[in-house]
């Protein structure tokens, strides 16, 4: 637990700071200085002072090698992920990179009817082609939750040549799928899984809740930490597990 408590991008940011450099790249307002008094008033200038970019010591999002490849690495470990990105156009970017990695131009995907507009757009992207399985409606309270092990099996039957399964869960209300089976049924198919947990992301600290899908060995995991977690807006991380997803596409 005590490495959890490391915080080395924060700290990369607080030297920055300290430092008192003078800050020649953008954001343009400068570190605050130019931030009209009245908003600095209400949420103090710190913040303004925090916000930078790809100078040296903090590091590049898209080639990380120093505070923000420690940061993602624990995120890793915390997760259960063999490998963890940092996302800054929250969830959807994640779904949208995973779609365009798994399934290509005419390509089959094996999505849900009740899946964010994100996998529209990822499958816009990559060119590939939807086979839909129908949700579940959970009678009782009304709502729709995940596919069934069952009908997963039966549409990869109709379609074995599906590059992989798309799966929301937790639902939008909380509901959670049979994750393990599912998992199990599309990497016997050969394919990949993806997990939307935007919603999910605490199930893995709390042994009262359902496991979440890393757990269960899917090769991909979309998580929105501002949702669930307590980060700032748009923040999200992308997991990735196993050697059936590859690497340099995604």
């Amino acid at each position: 637990m005590g490495e959890q408590l490391r915080t080395p991008l924060y700290d990369a940011i607080l030297k920055y700071i300290d430092e008192e450099t003078a800050p020649l790249h953008i954001p343009s307002h400068k570190m605050g200085a130019a931030i009209d008094s009245r908003w600095k008033e209400f949420v103090g200038e710190n913040i303004f002072k925090m916000d930078l970019t790809e100078v040296t010591g903090l590091d590049d999002l898209h080639q990380p090698s120093g505070p923000i490849k420690e940061a993602q690495d624990l995120a890793a470990k915390a997760w259960g992920s063999e490998q963890s990105y940092f996302l800054v156009n929250g969830t959807s970017s994640g779904i949208i990179a995973s779609i365009a990695t798994v399934a290509k131009q005419d390509e089959k995907l094996i999505v849900p009817r009740n899946a964010h507009k994100s996998v529209a757009f990822g499958l816009i992207v990559s060119g590939a082609i939807p086979v839909y399985i129908s949700a579940e409606i959970c009678k009782e309270k009304g709502l729709v939750c995940g596919f069934s092990p069952e009908k997963l099996k039966k549409i990869y039957e109709k379609n074995p040549d599906a590059k992989g399964v798309f799966a929301v869960s937790p639902t939008y209300h909380g509901i959670c799928s049979d994750i393990g089976k599912l998992v199990d049924i599309t990497h016997s198919f050969g394919g990949i899984f993806i997990a939307d947990e935007a919603h999910g992301n605490h199930c893995y600290f709390n042994e009262k809740l359902p496991k979440g899908a890393l757990a269960f060995g899917a090769d991909l995991a979309c998580m929105s930490i501002h949702k669930m977690s307590g980060s700032l807006g748009q923040s999200s991380i992308l997991h990735l597990n196993g050697n059936r997803v590859d690497r340099a596409r995604l």
